[in-house]
């Protein structure tokens, strides 16, 4: 069988060779957003976001503000108000729905770090549990948390004479 200029020959079968207007972009799962104020800001607006993965965002809009294919430099990514990134993005689909757009972006370079997203959403997450903390011990009353420490300073005491003497 006679191999046409444009096709590959793979073991018994011929894969036709397609050219692309861009570079192919690795597919990954997207994380959608939920819980966690998550969103961009770019030229003064802030946009929350739908869901984000390693190679492009997507976003939430009032207005069709930017075309496909159109980039947007210095995007800046923030999880719970911690700045994690700044974005280089191509527009790759913008989607009406009812009177909200939305809008997919590629990351164009560097890819948003995985790591710094989950650490802020941890250290957020260890803030507010902290912050709970505080307002359930402050409504027990003073005299009553101090001798419940001097209870567990002398337990901790009984414990080590305890180890010491067996």
């Amino acid at each position: 069988m006679a191999q046409k200029p444009n096709e590959l020959q793979h073991e018994t079968m011929t894969v036709p060779e397609v050219e692309f207007e861009r570079p192919r972009i690795v597919r990954q799962d997207r994380i959608y957003v939920e819980k966690q104020n998550c969103y961009i800001v770019y030229d003064k607006t802030k946009l929350t976001v739908i869901n984000y993965n390693v190679f492009g965002v997507a976003v939430r809009s009032s207005s069709s503000w930017i075309k496909v294919g159109d980039e947007i430099r210095d995007a800046v990514f923030f999880v719970e108000e911690t700045e994690i990134a700044k974005l280089h993005l191509r527009c790759a689909r913008a989607e009406a729905s009812g009177d909200e757009y939305s809008l997919a972006f590629e990351i164009i370079g560097e890819p948003l770090n995985m790591d710094h997203v989950n650490g802020a959403k941890l250290a957020h997450q260890v803030v507010t549990n902290l912050k709970q903390h505080v307002l359930a011990t402050e409504q027990v009353p003073e005299r009553f948390r101090a001798m419940v420490y001097e209870i567990r300073d002398w337990l901790e005491t009984l414990e080590e004479n305890a180890n010491a003497a067996g």
